[in-house]
């Protein structure tokens, strides 16, 4: 990866879309900081992988930019994650868990 030109280069969170029918994939960046337009950028095919491609890349709208993965998929797990636990200790039967002085 190649580092920014200038300091201010927005971090822009990119999906992965596959092209029906074929084994092209792009990242598609809904809203660009610049222009407001979406953009798609090559990934690859399913023979390479498509990861390689996030980083400092140019925009179709001729500004500089840096694809990340979203983050959302990671803070759904450790919701999820927290909620069963949550659930867990309702099934135990351990109702005065928070009741440590008695």
């Amino acid at each position: 990866m190649a580092k920014p030109k200038h300091a201010r280069t927005p971090t822009v969170a990119a999906h992965f879309r596959e092209l029906p029918g074929t084994q092209v994939g792009f990242w598609v960046v809904e809203g660009c900081p610049f222009c407001g337009a979406d953009h798609f950028h090559a990934a690859g095919t399913r023979l390479t992988n498509p990861l390689e491609r996030l980083g400092y890349t140019t925009s179709p709208c001729g500004n500089e930019y840096m694809l990340v993965r979203p983050q959302e998929h990671r803070n759904k797990k450790g919701k999820k994650a927290n909620r069963r636990r949550a659930d867990q200790r309702d099934l135990t039967g351990a109702d005065d868990w928070f009741n440590d002085e008695e």
